[in-house]
């Protein structure tokens, strides 16, 4: 899987043959058409490595930083978009390929969801708190595909941006729900 991931970061997913991943991994077409499928195969199994690798760097910064988790979940966040470019790129606008039942980048999405309301620790969670952290979630991916991209704004700026776009969003929410607002109340 490795192998894949490197090639797959490398290069799109268009730009890489089963016969490239078969020489990279060491393996034969028609052992990693029965272990995978085929190529589509692969690359879910890479995606859902990048998923991971993303899901454990962000619960590590949060835990190394109890009282600034969401800045440190965002910083590796960023520095995993940052590292992985073409990996982030495929997870992003290909991890919606259902496998298994349900796409990467929704598993992803979920498991985000779960680490920032670990982190806030509501004394309930409100469909509307759920709604705002997801909407919040999605403008991340998008910020930082634009990022990406452009380099602007700058990593700080950046940084900055997403965790005040998150209290913004809670805030705005809590004013507007009261289930949200004493869900928060701590």
């Amino acid at each position: 899987m490795l192998a894949a991931l490197r090639l797959f970061r490398e290069r799109s997913y268009d730009e890489v043959s089963v016969d490239d991943i078969a020489a990279e991994a060491d393996m034969s077409r028609p052992l990693l058409y029965h272990y995978y499928g085929g190529k589509l195969g692969v690359f879910v199994a890479a995606l859902r490595q990048t998923a991971e690798d993303l899901l454990v760097a962000m619960r590590e910064a949060a835990e190394r930083s109890p009282e600034t988790w969401l800045s440190a979940g965002v910083g590796a966040y960023l520095d995993h978009v940052d590292a992985n470019p073409i990996g982030f790129s495929a997870l992003i606008g290909h991890g919606s390929h259902p496998a298994g039942g349900e796409s990467v980048i929704e598993y992803l999405r979920e498991r985000i969801l779960g680490l920032v309301l670990e982190g806030l620790r509501p004394t309930a969670e409100p469909p509307m708190l759920r709604s705002a952290i997801k909407g919040w979630i999605a403008m991340v991916e998008v910020i930082s595909r634009q990022w990406m991209e452009t380099g602007h704004p700058d990593r700080a700026q950046l940084e900055g941006i997403l965790a005040e776009m998150f209290d913004a969003a809670l805030e705005t929410t809590a004013r507007h729900d009261p289930d949200v607002r004493e869900a928060l109340r701590h």
